[in-house]
């Protein structure tokens, strides 16, 4: 056998790893194609694994780094073979290109929670691949009849992201909640966004929810929230976690979402006067704000004690235990209402319209990117309004 037959076959893409001054690697691609080497450079890294989060994160990192080699090692394949480069994309299952899709919304560093629920959405798109017996439909192939499917299921879909009925209760006829049109609408709407972006890459020549009338309706007005006298109910009444009972009614006093909560540390907070501000770059969006904490909610700041700048400012427990501790709690209070951590901000943002304060103010104190968001919360309370006003439609009916 020569030496060249015992030489081993290069690959022509390759994961490499540059390390960098604070410990993390920069995952790259080093691209070997008709005897010429590029680097292609994906905005990826490793940080140093020090609790199993850190490893949790690195393997959803080098998951990604992969489906972007795979995809690179079928664009080579198929250039090489003359063939055109759309139609190669084409070929590849729908599966495969959401992973492609995720990689690049992950390289865009698009907030946790959206990149969750990204996921959240392709699981839905999985289970309606696998109920139709669609397994490994290709991205080309996905048409009309294969969108207005998926908007259908999708008004029936069950919600398996949160806990499953025991075998207990599902005997018993307990089945998983089916998910809001909300959530549907959303979910919908990730799958128009990456047929759009499949038409933009090659991957697809039109996309074919361009041409349908959807049905699925964004729900503007379910913006559950509580009211005044509810919220001092909550005060009244204990909860079973006091932790939890405080990082709940600060959120109504401030408004902050719970991962902005829990990942609050002292050194977040400084006292100007008697003026104490709160300044943090917001978890879901990015954001930096400086929001002003007043008294209502400092009411409901932990004590300090000696704590350090480092250190946090609330110690909660898991996000399931939390809202199992509101529900018990609100039940106690007699609120029947479905309330989670997040009606908090709802709650701060219902009453600030309620007495009057600017949209423009409370969208900024919000950490909103536009007014129209905020908007949603006048919407509810005009709704509200009109609700009440009509009790008084049959008061003179009976009066000559």
């Amino acid at each position: 056998m020569t030496n060249n037959q015992q030489r081993k076959v290069k690959e022509q893409v390759r994961l490499r790893f540059r390390k960098l001054a604070d410990g993390s690697q920069n995952i790259y691609l080093d691209i070997y194609k008709d005897g010429v080497r590029s680097y292609e450079f994906l905005n990826l890294y490793l940080i140093p694994e020090v609790t199993k989060s850190d490893k949790n994160k690195n393997d959803e990192t080098l998951l990604t780094a992969n489906a972007i080699k795979s995809q690179r090692i079928i664009d080579i394949s198929y250039n090489s073979a003359g063939l055109v480069l759309r139609t190669s994309k084409s070929k590849i299952t729908l599966h495969d290109y959401m992973e492609i899709f995720l990689a690049k919304k992950v390289s865009e560093q698009k907030s946790e929670a959206r990149i969750i629920f990204i996921k959240c959405a392709m699981v839905m798109l999985d289970h309606y691949i696998e109920e139709k017996s669609l397994k490994g439909i290709r991205i080309g192939n996905v048409d009309i009849a294969f969108c207005e499917g998926f908007e259908d299921y999708l008004r029936t879909a069950r919600d398996t992201r949160f806990k499953l009925p025991t075998p207990k209760e599902r005997k018993m006829g307990v089945e998983p909640k089916t998910i809001s049109q909300g959530t549907a609408y959303s979910y919908f709407a990730v799958l128009n966004i990456a047929l759009s972006w499949a038409v933009k890459h090659d991957y697809l020549k039109a996309n074919p929810i361009d041409k349908m009338d959807i049905t699925l309706k964004q729900c503007t007005e379910q913006r559950p929230f509580l009211s005044i006298d509810e919220v001092k109910a909550l005060v009244e009444v204990p909860c079973k976690n006091k932790e939890t009972k405080r990082a709940f009614l600060f959120s109504c006093f401030s408004g902050f979402r719970i991962s902005d909560i829990m990942a609050m540390i002292w050194g977040d907070l400084k006292k100007d006067g008697e003026v104490l501000t709160a300044s943090i770059v917001m978890k879901k969006t990015k954001k930096l704000i400086n929001q002003p904490i007043d008294k209502p909610a400092m009411r409901w700041l932990p004590e300090r004690g000696d704590a350090l700048d480092t250190d946090k400012v609330f110690h909660l427990c898991q996000k399931s235990a939390l809202e199992l501790h509101i529900h018990d709690w609100t039940k106690k209070a007699n609120i029947d209402k479905h309330v989670t951590f997040h009606t908090a901000r709802h709650t701060y943002a219902t009453m600030l319209i309620t007495q009057g304060a600017d949209l423009y103010v409370v969208s900024e104190l919000l950490g909103h990117s536009d007014t129209r968001m905020t908007q949603i919360y006048a919407k509810v309370l005009d709704s509200k309004k009109k609700q009440a006003a009509s009790l008084l439609n049959d008061v003179l009916d009976d009066v000559n």
